[in-house]
């Protein structure tokens, strides 16, 4: 049947005009529910369902009323033992639900016969003999994508509780997001994630135990008397006599003798060693023979004692879902990959609660304990009128959620991880910044469940971990996973290309949304080392959230170490004209775990004035050594230690305490030695230098974080929020060439102006932290009663994180869209101030409205991108063949 809202008449077959029947038909409509809710475990899961949906087309009409005109005849009586009451009872209320929003309201629908509908969703052929034609559709739907009143997904997943529920406007759709190990439009696919490769190939994730295909872990198996203990990066020796095994000592795996493993046999109760890995006792304070590595949810101690996993938002506390292996396992009436969106919530049309509580919202409504909200950071003040109103997609598993659930190394693309205790640790993962933008986006106020009243639209894809979980290859995602059959090894950028581009593909057949405004009003994050550069060209008219501010056209790769810009895919990627327009793209800040800015002022209250800083310049990290590191930072890092490196000796010296004569002028400290003091030398320093790596760097984030002036050292690549702050207020830009005159620059720098610069700091230096992230898991942890973790000193400052700052540069842009509008419209002078009487520009130097009214740089076409001589690269980089691969 058609959904309510459905554009378009109803097919000539059953275009009837809704009347309303007598008060008698709900009267013998509501004594049959009621006998088949009293006769409930005698009768046919299914087949009840059939003729209370027979029931609820027939009052819908207005046609036949009594019950004569339901067919009971596919009634069959069943032992009630073997009946799926829950399942049952849920279709049976979609049914009660559905003859109920139609017996009040002449709402003009179009009506099918149920049954066969029915039983195609729950996986049922009908009976032989009983079979009809099809009839013809008003409208056609996404093969992604079911629109229906009664709620179910395609095959109802395969009776799987992957079923996600959509309310965009009046029409409410349904599609699967499969959970791991099964894919395909109503999860009907096994999708086996192995452990091994076909040929023992190389891969962290090889398993001489026994492997969970659904993630790919390996673990003791049934042998042992712990048989879900992790076998991670361990191996017995003569593996490769059984199952194939190339190389057995690649990769620094543990090893030993088979016995070290498992030495108890579980069918004779024999034990034939003391200490084996499998099964010596976690209780028992017994070293083990072997030690193998752990899994995330199973790192509580030397034996991998079972601890919280991470998940997105921890899955809004055990009351709504429970983490395992990185996914949430949604409770009964939660949806979503974090179990946030409350099933009564799509149904009734409640799509525009906050979901605040956090860094961007305060304030609770009735009817949610304080438990529920601490952990789910929802509801809180509703967003109704709240600008911008942002649309969080949930998007098919394999962009985010198979991520986390199939990574090796606890700390890989994850915010958190648990010990024993259950406390967090904050993980140092470089792309962490594309996790901690879900999570808050998910509890939000701005948080809209109809994509219908949105603003703006976010993407959750974890590029950055997609494309550097190659470095901790497992068979489904490997770049040699073709090597056995003689094909060569693929390049990351590619992989990624198709990738992003497999879900734009996705989301344009899935909803309406980005069609109609050909992206412009959709957030595509893309945090790896060269930002969107490899994304799909489609994502022209996007906003890009990104770290890489290059604003270079038709730039070269960074870096021989990402090969991207390769023939013949390079004009299909976003990063053919540009890898980021500044007339549209932001760049945000990268994720900073709280133990890095321990040693900061701000977090421990001290005014800049009164900091002490006796160092004047400060830069740590790779400065590119080795022919290797040739091109690395487009050699801005080399050139910066062969002018600067010969006052490292004195000032390191002073640093340490060991020559206290040293001048002010010559300590200038550029190192490549990494030191526990990271922290403490960023706060003792007036000026902190900001250098490219192999694309984006956090040096920017790390100096704003401690109170340092940053220096940037980088031509034409924009620092995070130089399009939406004043970076002039506290920063410094030093161009390449002038280089070798830093140190008087820096030197003429009045010290008023310096006090200047760091109070400008202090005053916008949270908007580079995600502290309401932090802040969120505070509180889940308090109303478990578990240790907080380290944070609580970042967590005071949510309410301005980089998130807020995002938010406020979106509603800037929403408003000045709207005062497009109404310029266009010739609306100026109706009470209405214009764009120039806002005090905004109309368009950013150097961009140009595109037909959709947002900013974008002017195209360039081919011809004039070549003779365009904005790479800083050196000349003959186009053209070399690297890895059989043209650049």
């Amino acid at each position: 049947f058609r959904a309510p809202g459905a554009v378009g008449p109803p097919s000539d077959a059953h275009a009837e005009e809704a009347t309303m029947p007598p008060r008698s038909a709900y009267i013998l409509a509501a004594g049959l529910l009621l006998f088949l809710l009293c006769t409930q475990p005698f009768l046919s899961k299914n087949d009840g369902i059939v003729a209370a949906q027979q029931l609820a087309a027939s009052v819908s009409r207005g046609g036949a009323s009594s019950p004569q005109s339901i067919s009971l005849s596919t009634m069959k009586w069943h032992d009630p033992d073997k009946i799926d009451s829950t399942a049952w009872h849920q279709r049976l209320d979609a049914s009660v639900k559905l003859a109920s929003e139609h017996s009040n309201g002449g709402e003009r629908m179009q009506t099918l016969d149920l049954s066969n509908r029915n039983r195609e969703l729950l996986g049922r052929r009908p009976p032989r003999g009983r079979q009809t034609a099809p009839r013809p559709s008003a409208r056609r739907t996404s093969p992604h994508l079911s629109s229906s009143a009664h709620l179910l997904c395609p095959k109802n997943c395969s009776s799987r509780p992957s079923c996600h529920r959509v309310r965009a406007g009046s029409r409410i759709f349904s599609y699967c997001l499969c959970q791991p190990g099964w894919s395909g439009e109503a999860c009907e696919r096994r999708d086996a994630s192995p452990c091994n490769t076909p040929d023992g190939g190389r891969v962290l994730s090889r398993c001489a135990g026994t492997c969970d295909e659904d993630v790919n872990r390996c673990s003791c198996g049934d042998s042992s008397r712990y048989p879900d203990r992790p076998m991670r990066a361990c191996y017995y020796d003569g593996v490769e006599g059984r199952m194939p095994w190339l190389t057995p000592s690649w990769g620094g795996f543990a090893h030993g003798p088979r016995s070290h493993f498992w030495g108890y046999n579980i069918s004779s109760g024999e034990q034939q060693s003391i200490g084996a890995w499998c099964d010596v006792s976690a209780g028992i304070k017994q070293r083990p023979l072997q030690q193998c590595s752990c899994y995330d949810g199973a790192d509580g101690g030397p034996m991998c004692a079972p601890t919280i996993a991470f998940c997105v938002n921890q899955c809004g506390g055990e009351e709504r879902g429970h983490c395992q292996n990185g996914y949430c396992m949604c409770r009964m009436g939660f949806m979503g990959i974090d179990c946030s969106i409350r099933g009564v919530e799509i149904e009734q049309g409640a799509a525009d609660v906050g979901f605040g509580g956090d860094a961007h919202g305060s304030g609770n409504l009735k009817g949610h304990n304080s438990r529920d909200d601490a952990h789910s950071s929802r509801p809180s003040a509703p967003s109704i009128g709240l600008a911008p109103r942002v649309y969080v997609y949930e998007v098919p598993p394999d962009y985010n959620m198979l991520l986390l659930a199939r990574r090796l190394v606890p700390e890989a693309c994850a915010l958190r991880t648990y010990g024993k205790g259950n406390g967090p640790a904050w993980s140092s993962n470089l792309y962490g910044a594309e996790i901690a933008l879900h999570e808050a986006m998910l509890s939000s106020p701005h948080r809209t469940l109809d994509p219908e009243r949105a603003h703006y639209f976010y993407v959750p894809i974890y590029v950055g971990c997609f494309v550097s979980e190659f470095n901790r290859p497992y068979p489904r995602h490997w770049l040699c996973d073709e090597c056995h059959r003689g094909k060569p090894a693929d390049l990351a950028s590619l992989r990624a290309l198709r990738w992003q581009r497999r879900l734009l593909h996705w989301i344009r057949g899935v909803m309406p949304f980005w069609n109609r405004s050909s992206g412009s009003d959709h957030m595509w994050p893309a945090f790896h080392d060269e930002g969107a550069c490899y994304a799909p060209v489609e994502l022209q008219q996007a906003i890009i959230l990104t770290h890489w501010g290059r604003r270079h056209t038709r730039p070269n790769g960074s870096s021989e170490y990402h090969l991207w810009r390769v023939w013949p895919h390079a004009k299909e990627m976003y990063g053919w004209t540009r890898c980021y327009d500044p007339c549209k793209d932001i760049v945000l800040p990268s994720w900073r775990r709280p133990e890095a800015i321990r040693s900061s002022i701000y977090l421990h209250s001290v005014p800049a004035e009164l900091a002490e800083r006796d160092l004047l310049f400060y830069f740590n990290g790779n400065l590119g050594g080795t022919e290797q590191f040739q091109n690395y930072s487009f050699g801005i890092r080399q050139q910066l230690r062969a002018l600067y490196g010969h006052l490292l000796p004195r000032a390191t010296a002073y640093a340490e305490g060991n020559a206290p004569a040293v001048p002010y002028e010559n300590r200038v400290i550029v190192t490549d030695v990494k030191t526990p003091r990271y922290s403490q030398m960023l706060s003792r320093s007036t000026f902190c230098g900001v250098m490219p790596g192999w694309g984006w760097s956090g040096r920017f984030e790390d100096a704003v974080l401690h109170g340092c002036i940053p220096v940037l050292l980088q031509d034409d690549i924009d620092a995070p929020f130089d399009t939406v702050l004043d970076w002039r207020t506290y920063a410094l830009r030093v161009p390449r060439a002038q280089m070798h005159t830093m140190l008087e620059r820096l030197l003429v720098t009045s010290k008023r102006q310096r006090l200047r610069m760091q109070g400008a700091l202090s005053q916008v230096w949270q908007r580079f932290t995600y502290a309401g992230v932090v802040a969120a898991e505070h509180r889940r942890a308090s109303a478990d009663g578990r240790e907080p973790g380290p944070g609580s000193e970042l967590a005071r400052y949510a309410r301005g994180d980089a998130v807020a700052t995002l938010l406020m540069e979106l509603k800037a842009r929403l408003q000045l869209r709207r005062m497009r509008k109404r310029e266009k419209n010739g609306m100026v002078g109706l009470s209405f101030p214009s764009v120039a009487e806002s005090g905004m520009t109309a368009t950013r130097s150097g961009c140009e409205v595109s037909n959709s009214g947002i900013d974008v740089s002017p195209e360039l076409p081919d011809d004039i991108l070549a003779t365009l001589n904005s790479s800083v690269m050196r000349k003959d980089f186009d053209g070399r063949v690297v890895n059989g691969w043209t650049i």
